[in-house]
């Protein structure tokens, strides 16, 4: 009870209500009832013109009219308005509603507040305008005012610092221009010192230029002539390089052969074709077998069964095979054409029937299927053959690259006699070469500084030109702003 005591006896809560619209204060009190029985209510009636003018004047204060007239501004306004500048309400602290006419002389801030006073008044006769209203539109105006006049100030600002600008770049302009005129002397002399330098080389120079092409041009038939020759053998070479590593795979591998495959092998009486086959090119290869049409099974195992057989395949070197032995065996054996396995297969059908395996070039899936005698022997006789034709493919290059630098021994010792004597010219002339070397580089360095600074001054020149008419207009508004 005591707390609820002194909270009606000491809280206040003021509403400020607008009695404006179109059911006013009325509907208000209709709507809620304890605003006027539980509440003390203080009515503010409408404003006079001359708390209106006061008012006004208070809230515009801070508005920077300066001291400019408004006798100009009277014959855009009407006629009670313009009477207004010229008999302003005194100003007074009052309560009283009487209005104390002064004579005074016209100003914008009076002209503004008079405008003020008769838009509201125009307002209030036509839309109930209140003075909270009043209020507002004088705040408006002068926040208005105000930040207009702001953004006049920074823009004359950057006017005057345009202008500033401006003639600071008009003496840098002068200023590089200055320069470049003393660059450019120093370029006329550095370019005489060059070309000085330059004369006292020339007649060595043609000299050494003369005799190194006559080099040129010898070293340049050597090159054709032993250019291609050289990448060929290297191709060759190379190719041998890389055939030798699955040369000695293939040796490691025939040595794994065990005595009791291959004893199985020769002891077929029919042996698979692919096997046959195998033991076929091995021989001929080894020189165990001769060139011919065709061998018989015994002719084939025969020549197997000697008891070196293994040895051979191993210690054989690939220089011993002939060129019909090599030709034979890659023709029928490792890379036959279609049209001969088509002739070893109807021969082989006309044997032993339609039901006889079909004949196709040897390769170590097929062999190993049918022997794992005849497998590893396979790839010996490839790597043989791809071994021995990249063999007799270098030899003949390097015969030829002998006698090519043999026939070509007096043209590289004329080459020789040559870069000997270019080599005295080119030691006569260094000197003459550094100081030319270096006047150019002094030279480049200034025509570099004269056509950096020619292309900024050039620039800046067109720009300040360009300006110039803007400039004019700058500095009259800057000259004409209060």
């Amino acid at each position: 009870w005591w707390f609820a005591r002194n909270v009606r006896r000491n809280l206040h809560v003021v509403f400020c209500l607008n009695p404006g619209g179109s059911g006013g204060l009325a509907d208000r009190a209709t709507a809620s009832p304890a605003l006027f029985n539980r509440c003390v209510v203080d009515w503010f009636g409408t404003w006079s013109t001359n708390a209106l003018t006061n008012v006004a004047k208070a809230l515009v204060k801070t508005v920077d009219f300066g001291a400019i007239g408004a006798a100009e501004w009277a014959d855009g306004l009407s006629a009670d308005l313009a009477a207004r500048l010229r008999e302003e309400p005194e100003s007074d602290d009052s309560d009283d509603d009487e209005e104390v006419i002064v004579t005074t002389d016209p100003t914008l801030e009076s002209a503004v507040v008079a405008a003020l006073v008769e838009t509201h008044e125009l307002r209030r006769a036509a839309s109930r305008a209140t003075c909270r209203d009043f209020v507002e539109l004088a705040r408006c105006f002068a926040a208005e005012a105000t930040a207009r006049r702001e953004a006049l100030e920074a823009t004359q600002k950057r006017k005057a610092a345009g202008l500033r600008e401006l003639a600071r770049a008009r003496g840098e302009v002068a200023a590089m221009q200055g320069e470049l005129a003393a660059q450019n002397k120093a370029l006329e002399a550095q370019e005489a010192s060059a070309r000085d330098q330059l004369e006292k080389m020339v007649a060595d120079q043609q000299a050494a230029e003369a005799k190194q092409a006559r080099g040129k041009q010898l070293s340049a038939e050597l090159a054709l002539k032993g250019g291609d020759i050289a990448s060929r053998k290297k191709a060759a070479e190379e190719e041998l390089a890389q055939a030798e590593p699955a040369l000695l795979s293939a040796r490691k591998a025939v040595q794994g052969i065990k005595k009791t495959q291959l004893d199985e092998l020769r002891s077929l009486r029919n042996p698979p074709i692919q096997a046959k086959r195998t033991l076929e090119a091995v021989a001929v290869i080894l020189g165990a077998l001769p060139v011919q049409r065709d061998y018989s099974w015994d002719d084939v195992r025969k020549a197997a069964r000697q008891s070196d057989f293994i040895k051979r395949v191993v210690e054989f070197n690939p220089r011993d095979m002939g060129e019909a032995a090599a030709k034979a065996v890659r023709d029928r054996y490792l890379s036959p054409s279609a049209a001969y396995l088509d002739r070893l297969n109807a021969k082989e059908r006309e044997t032993k029937g339609e039901d006889a395996p079909e004949i196709v070039a040897l390769d170590f899936e097929a062999a190993n299927r049918s022997s794992a005698a005849a497998g590893p022997l396979v790839l010996w006789a490839g790597s043989q053959l791809d071994y021995v034709e990249i063999e007799r493919k270098v030899e003949p290059l390097q015969k030829e690259v002998e006698a090519l630098e043999a026939a070509t021994k007096t043209t590289r010792d004329e080459v020789a006699t040559l870069e000997r004597e270019m080599a005295e010219l080119e030691k006569s002339v260094k000197g003459y070469k550094e100081a030319y070397a270096t006047a150019v580089r002094a030279a480049e360095k200034i025509k570099n500084d004269m056509a950096s600074g020619k292309v900024k001054a050039d620039r800046a020149a067109r720009l300040l030109a360009s300006l110039a008419d803007e400039q004019g207009r700058w500095a009259a508004e800057a000259d004409a702003y209060p």
